[in-house]
């Protein structure tokens, strides 16, 4: 009596591929038991879902470069500004009056933690980190 060949025996006949077979076959009898309205109802949730993140990611990095442009402008700008303002200061050697104008800007200006001004030979003329032990 001859035995013929099914297609679970062929498929025994290659090595591994019983198993993806096997479950390859439990996700279609899976995928069969559920009504089509799920289905559709779970690709478009799955899409929003997917759609969503993805927005939430770009939109973060956005704004994430942006403010980091906008702290850098920011900070130019302080800069700018006390540098235009201590001209006078550096110019009739003024170091308390130089020392005094960035105390000034540091309290008045909320997002800035400390200033300093450094002279073309490397030397701290005036700085707001608290006692000053340099040639003022």
């Amino acid at each position: 009596m001859q035995k013929i060949a099914t297609q679970n025996d062929r498929d025994a006949a290659i090595p591994g591929k019983t198993h993806l077979s096997s479950r390859l076959s439990f996700f279609w009898k899976m995928a069969d038991a559920v009504p089509l309205n799920l289905k559709i109802i779970g690709m478009v949730v799955g899409t929003a879902i997917l759609i969503g993140t993805f927005t939430t990611l770009q939109v973060y990095r956005a704004m994430e470069q942006e403010s980091y442009r906008q702290l850098r402008e920011m900070s130019r700008s302080i800069a700018r500004e006390l540098a235009a303002r201590s001209q006078d200061y550096i110019l009739l050697n003024d170091m308390f009056g130089l020392t005094r104008m960035l105390k000034d800007a540091v309290k008045n200006l909320p997002d800035l933690r400390y200033a300093f001004i450094v002279s073309p030979n490397k030397e701290v003329l005036a700085h707001t980190f608290g006692s000053f032990k340099g040639g003022a």
